[in-house]
């Protein structure tokens, strides 16, 4: 089978700010919601989602479960000291080799030599895509809001990420990144991993074309950090980023999806990038 077209999904649920428990979300909701997402995405990320009763009802979802095994589950969930990444990935089996064996590494960084504590850099997977041009790898990170407490930015994050991605295009893969950066495209962590809104540029620089600046021009977003004083305030911390390699045999689309309303201030809306095989 040869894959013309390929959708990767990200939603930070928001599950895990809630304890273990869930007791203060609408479980059944959120499951709706993943429905509404799959047929959309042969990869959906899943942000804040590995309790074990959550990953439990989901594996016994109708909609993954059912006979046909057409969906499968990972379970991304790691921990180095007190950090953890929380992310669980829904994935379509048809569109991986036969043999494909998907597994992950995750990347920590200590905030410093003397303290345990650590923050999160990404998880690394490596796809094989059936009949794709090249090896696909894709970074999914959820960045902490901040790391001011020993004076450590998300920018040592991107340097990390930056170092991994440079890695991957020296090998010449399709390299994706993807996830919650809680910064915007313009901010300071998003440029320094090397995020740029010039398709032109990206297409022959070691840069990494980000599509979601263009939503900042309807001032769309990602998250509604709204107030008192305003009832709608949204901010694009959700993003996905691509490679040069990328850019040469797809044609990107980036989208926030609007399948359904979320309520409530700090909600997250899923995004997806949509990348078309060029003719």
């Amino acid at each position: 089978m040869s894959v013309q077209e390929f959708s990767i999904g990200w939603w930070n649920t928001s599950c895990n700010h809630y304890g273990s428990s869930c007791n203060n979300i609408d479980v059944d909701k959120i499951f709706d919601q993943i429905e509404m997402l799959l047929p959309k995405c042969e990869l959906l990320f899943l942000g804040e989602f590995t309790q074990t009763t959550m990953l439990s009802k989901l594996l016994a979802a109708s909609y993954v479960s059912r006979n046909d095994k057409t969906l499968g589950v990972l379970d991304l969930y790691d921990k180095a000291n007190r950090t953890e990444h929380k992310n669980c990935l829904i994935y379509n089996r048809s569109i991986f080799r036969p043999d494909a064996d998907l597994s992950f590494s995750s990347k920590f960084k200590p905030l410093s030599l003397n303290d345990e504590k650590e923050y999160r850099v990404g998880q690394r997977l490596l796809l094989p895509v059936q009949n794709f041009p090249a090896e696909m790898v894709v970074f999914v990170s959820h960045w902490g809001a901040s790391y001011d407490k020993k004076n450590i930015s998300k920018t040592d994050a991107a340097y990390e990420l930056k170092r991994a991605v440079k890695e991957e295009c020296s090998q010449s893969r399709l390299v994706i990144c993807i996830g919650d950066y809680n910064a915007e495209p313009y901010e300071q962590d998003m440029l320094f991993l090397g995020g740029t809104r010039s398709y032109e540029y990206a297409t022959k620089k070691d840069a990494l074309f980000n599509p979601a600046w263009e939503m900042l021009r309807d001032k769309d977003g990602s998250l509604n950090i709204a107030s008192e004083e305003y009832l709608s305030h949204l901010i694009m911390v959700d993003q996905a980023l691509v490679n040069r390699k990328v850019l040469e045999f797809f044609e990107v689309e980036f989208e926030v999806m609007r399948c359904f309303k979320v309520r409530g201030i700090g909600k997250h809306y899923p995004i997806r990038l949509n990348l078309r095989r060029k003719s």
